[in-house]
């Protein structure tokens, strides 16, 4: 169990099953993901990269920006995820209706699908930067099939009209539990999978992902959690493509030993959790992280796994279950 590049460890753990890579939200943070190791970006929120606009960025001021994460990226693979906007991310530059409920509402893949030419600019200053190195698409909060079909057919659209002849990948993330239901049926529209643990924790359990008094309910360890993420891995093993987990759960390392377990093939986070997990991958390795995530499948709730988890995976861990996140 390992993820490359990674500080070479004993013999016989050198199988590099899972890929550990970063989360970012600013150019400037490239440097400091490969100094903690990282092997790529496993999410790039682009909507950061623009919260000073009062007016959408257009199409040359997306294209700037985009190419200079790739040449700082230097060959390394980077998803770039179109704008997540609405919910608890409010935007200047896009002018969203009151509603009651707004992480019921119009947010990220909706709001660009409503705006199809908003789209195609930030879909197109994507292509135009994936002909720069090795660059992703990622569309969020997708929940149904009908959303995805109809950015693929704005994505081909926009490679006629910039005359692209390479495909770039088009992933989507799993936020939403009716995704990882029919995760068979989207896993054959897509190139890959990324798994989103804060919206998915917050769509599964009912609970506001910002609610304090509800924070004890909002466990990426519950098992209905993990059902659904096991749901989605096995869809993409069966299609033969990659799935990565984000979120803040992924800096935890009893939560990515289970994620690996499950199948993941990437972790993405903040990179300065990459030593933590990377160690915690090493000293438990493929077969032991296997045996507990099928385990915890089974328990009755998020205590339950948490209190196993941390009693199996104690003797190898030890000192590093005091430095979780």
């Amino acid at each position: 169990f390992y993820a490359t590049p990674a500080p070479r460890g004993p013999a016989g753990l050198t199988e590099q099953t899972v890929e550990l890579a970063a989360t970012i939200q600013l150019p400037g943070e490239v440097e400091e993901i490969f100094h903690y190791g990282a092997s790529s970006v496993g999410l790039c929120r682009t909507e950061f990269l623009f919260l000073e606009h009062r007016t959408p960025p257009d199409e040359e001021e997306q294209y700037a920006m985009y190419a200079k994460l790739v040449h700082a990226m230097r060959g390394r693979s980077i998803a770039l995820r179109t704008f997540d906007l609405g919910g608890d991310k409010p935007s200047s530059f896009v002018d969203l209706p009151h509603e009651q409920n707004p992480a019921l509402g119009l947010r990220a893949i909706r709001i660009g699908l409503r705006d199809p030419a908003r789209l195609g600019t930030q879909v197109r200053a994507i292509l135009r930067a994936s002909r720069l190195g090795d660059v992703k698409l990622l569309l969020p909060m997708v929940s149904t099939l009908a959303e995805v079909q109809a950015v693929k057919h704005l994505v081909a659209a926009a490679s006629r009209e910039i005359g692209l002849e390479a495909k770039v990948p088009i992933g989507i993330m799993i936020e939403v539990p009716a995704v990882a239901v029919l995760a068979d049926l989207f896993a054959k529209e897509v190139d890959f999978f990324s798994i989103g643990t804060n919206d998915l924790v917050q769509y599964t359990l009912a609970v506001d992902r910002t609610s304090q008094p509800l924070a004890e309910l909002s466990s990426p360890l519950d098992p209905a959690v993990l059902r659904l993420i096991a749901l989605s891995s096995h869809a993409a093993k069966l299609h033969d493509i990659p799935l990565s987990v984000c979120g803040a759960a992924v800096a935890d390392p009893l939560a990515a030993i289970v994620f690996a377990g499950l199948g993941a093939t990437g972790l993405s986070m903040n990179a300065r959790a990459l030593p933590l997990v990377r160690e915690a991958l090493r000293r438990v390795g493929k077969a032991s992280a296997i045996r507990v995530a099928d385990h915890a499948l089974g328990l009755r709730t998020a205590a339950e796994v948490e209190s196993y988890l941390a009693h199996e995976l104690e003797p190898r861990l030890g000192e590093l279950l005091h430095e979780r996140a």
